[in-house]
């Protein structure tokens, strides 16, 4: 295209007046004869500055996420970025280098989503090449979320947004896909994008503005006719009408999304952590397996001598298990129990040498509280099914603190975080994963709008039990039970200066033991 034909383009007035309501507080940078960025930091002060630009070939004009006090001031100091900023929008970009198609389909799969979470003011736009822009105005965002103002939580919001809806319309995208491509699609993210990588000072393609590849216009849409959008509609002769871009937003109406996103970013977060540690773990175990084996030996070489062949094919044959706590280093009132059958003679003997008989190994590995032991394959499977359990009986529901049982009673919002606080606390109680999965379904089938049944049980595989089991935040914990409603301390909280829902729960539960020892008849 001929830069005579684009400077047409923008000095119609209904297409000046679009570029320079958009940039208002925000960072504006044109692009020159198809190639040079303009300089920045820069911004359009008035309508004039635009119209310079077009008149020194400006063929393109990209704006920033942000919303600055002064975009002329900015730098990439994150401090006084932070300083600057005076909030941002939440805008997905959907990119389809398979076809505009798999674009189409995966912006309306995402204004649906949208409006599930309650937000009507909700914007479309054509990209200019492959794809579109889905947005939310700024002025639907609440000043806090957790604690923290929102204006202060750029990028990390907006990426945690996006990771949350792309995961949300997954499934549906890939269905959809099925049916274009007539086979079965297992990631739908291998036929479209939805940038989730946004960072500090981002930029995107203003409305109305061209894209040098194509030279089609980024027009905004209707949100409810994006299926009927043809690529020639963007042709710089056929723009009959400039619709307004980001205008509208009522206050706090994205809060739900952002607290939805939040949420599900952090248990996305602590199960990679689990997934990585684990990883760690099975490296850890490979490396002190030489070490452990050649200590094994050695312990067999003491014995007398016509037992050492026995435990040498023992060893030779040996599989691994991994116990948290060993029998060597377990507290008072632990007890090994075997559901299915008491072990053999044999059995005992092997288990006695190359289990609980053996401290030295225990030692390598007490800096990741697991220890590897090696025992014979038949001799292995027995023991799996053994636990090792408290004689401390399971904590009861009575003995709840009032958060927890204010979460019990169902919620309307927060719900995935009182997941997270849930399976934690039950699993601190020494509940086991049966009688939590019973217990958190009914409690989902209390609340608002209930979760889906498969994130409960995804965040139930992930949990750890007994004495391993990780606590629930502390009460103080910005984000958690004040931010969802649920702290309401009563004197015994008080009293004891509670500062774990745990604490309250065994501290009860003990109180209770004590009175029984004091008084027999009670029982």
């Amino acid at each position: 295209m001929e830069p005579y034909e684009y400077r047409n383009h923008y000095s119609r007035q209904d297409i000046i007046n679009s570029l320079y309501e958009n940039s208002r507080d925000k960072e504006m940078v044109p692009v020159f004869y198809s190639t040079q960025y303009g300089r920045r930091p820069t911004c359009a002060e008035y309508p004039g500055d635009i119209i310079g630009w077009i008149k020194q070939g400006a063929s393109s004009f990209h704006c920033s996420i942000e919303n600055w006090k002064n975009p002329m001031t900015i730098t990439n100091s994150k401090f006084e970025m932070d300083n600057n900023r005076l909030s941002f929008d939440l805008l997905f970009d959907i990119d389809a280098d398979k076809g505009i198609e798999f674009a189409q389909i995966a912006a309306i799969l995402l204004v649906e989503e949208l409006r599930k979470h309650s937000i009507k003011n909700i914007y479309a736009k054509f990209s200019g090449n492959r794809g579109f822009h889905v947005a939310i105005s700024h002025k639907t965002m609440p000043n806090n979320i957790g604690g923290k103002e929102t204006r202060l939580m750029y990028p990390l919001l907006l990426q945690q947004t996006a990771s949350y809806l792309r995961a949300m319309i997954k499934e549906k995208l890939a269905a959809q896909y099925a049916k274009v491509l007539n086979k079965n699609i297992t990631n739908p993210y291998e036929y479209v994008d939805i940038e989730e990588n946004w960072s500090n000072r981002h930029l995107f393609r203003m409305p109305y503005s061209l894209n040098e590849k194509t030279y089609l216009a980024s027009i905004v849409l209707d949100i409810d006719k994006i299926k009927d959008f043809k690529k020639e509609d963007a042709e710089i002769g056929k723009i009959k009408e400039v619709r307004p871009f980001l205008t509208k937003g009522n206050p706090d109406e994205s809060q739900n999304l952002l607290i939805r996103a939040n949420d599900y970013f952090s248990f996305e977060e602590n199960r990679i952590f689990k997934e990585k540690k684990q990883e760690k773990t099975i490296g850890f175990e490979r490396k002190v397996k030489t070490k452990t084996k050649d200590y094994l030996e050695n312990e067999i070489i003491k014995l007398p001598r016509s037992k050492r062949k026995a435990y040498r094919d023992a060893l030779e044959s040996s599989g691994t298990l991994v116990f948290t706590n060993t029998p060597s280093k377990k507290k008072s009132g632990m007890k090994l129990i075997n559901e299915e059958a008491e072990l053999t003679t044999k059995e005992k003997t092997i288990y006695e040498l190359f289990v609980s008989g053996i401290k030295e190994s225990d030692i390598i590995l007490s800096s990741k509280k697991e220890t590897l032991h090696f025992i014979p394959p038949e001799v292995a499977n027995r023991i799996r099914s053994m636990k090792y359990s408290s004689n401390t009986a399971t904590i009861a529901l009575d003995k709840f603190p009032p958060c927890v049982k204010t979460i019990l009673a169902g919620l309307d919002d927060g719900k995935k975080r009182a997941v997270f606080i849930l399976i934690n606390f039950l699993s601190s109680c020494g509940w086991e994963k049966e009688e939590m999965k019973q217990l958190l379904l009914e409690w989902n089938a209390k609340n608002t709008e209930p979760l889906k049944e498969n994130y409960i049980l995804s965040q139930l595989n992930y949990a750890k039990e007994g004495e391993s089991a990780t606590p629930p935040p502390n009460c103080n914990k910005s984000g958690y039970y004040k931010d969802i409603g649920v702290c309401h301390r009563d004197e015994f909280c008080i009293e004891k200066n509670i500062k774990n829902p745990v604490s309250y729960a065994t501290r009860k539960a003990k109180l209770k033991k004590s009175k029984r020892k004091k008084n027999p008849r009670m029982r």
